[in-house]
């Protein structure tokens, strides 16, 4: 038996509850306070994407400056700065409203032209040298609290999932389905892109020396495409025709 501080005796079960649910208590304070974090973050997404669907000129997306390093203790560096930038990849395609987007509407954009969101721009510290193969990565590895792959929670279906390889090898951009090295203290930009359905007749001169056969045609021809992709900052403009922030 305990005794309260009035001197009355507790019984050691109930005191063995109370020391359960300050615990309790104390993990729910902190749960809450990732959560504020989380719906904040959300919250900046949603507010993101809502502007591009208005598209009336001005975009409330910040764009982030990171640099991928090393933690202390780190066992894997190549896999740690994988995950990362799986993560902002997957965040990025969240902030321009996903792949059935709405945003870039043909009211405010012209319909030649390949609209780009920039989310990111980071670098790779010298630590963790010469990274290769993230496309791998990402058709292996499952998104935390998904039972799917991130190529799977990246893109709709198989369709998709073609065309973001297709278009990404034929631009070299990561991930695709050919090869991407990224380098030590090189800048990179991770982006939102959307091409319109049916807008693919439009670019096509542009794009064709670029996307060779004819399945991406067919695909953007009948579908809105929307992508999250990495690419060296110097080369944005080389794929994006405009950039709205």
């Amino acid at each position: 038996m305990m005794k309260s501080k009035k001197g009355v005796e507790m019984p050691a079960t109930t005191a063995l509850l109370l020391v359960i649910l300050a615990v309790v208590m104390i993990i729910l304070l902190l749960f809450v306070s990732d959560l504020g974090g989380l719906i904040k973050d959300s919250g900046s997404a949603a507010a993101c994407s809502i502007s591009l669907i208005e598209g009336k000129g001005s975009v409330s997306c910040p764009i982030d400056n990171v640099v991928i390093g090393l933690e202390k203790g780190s066992l894997n560096p190549q896999e740690m700065a994988k995950e990362a930038l799986a993560r902002m990849l997957k965040d990025c395609l969240a902030r321009g409203g996903g792949y059935n987007s709405k945003a870039f509407s043909r009211e405010n954009y012209a319909s030649d032209e390949v609209v780009c969101l920039e989310c990111s721009n980071f670098k790779i510290d010298e630590a963790v040298g010469n990274l290769e193969g993230f496309t791998d990565y990402l058709r292996d590895t499952n998104v935390m609290g998904y039972e799917k792959k991130y190529l799977n929670v990246l893109t709709r279906d198989p369709e998709h999932l073609q065309a973001y390889m297709e278009y990404g090898m034929a631009r070299n951009l990561a991930p695709s389905a050919g090869t991407f090295t990224f380098k030590p203290n090189q800048q990179y930009t991770i982006f939102f892109m959307g091409i319109k359905k049916g807008e693919i007749f439009n670019i096509w001169n542009k794009i064709k020396d670029f996307v060779s056969g004819e399945f991406f045609k067919s695909f953007v021809g009948n579908n809105d495409a929307y992508f999250s992709y990495i690419v060296e900052s110097s080369r944005l403009s080389e794929v994006c025709d405009r950039k709205v922030n």
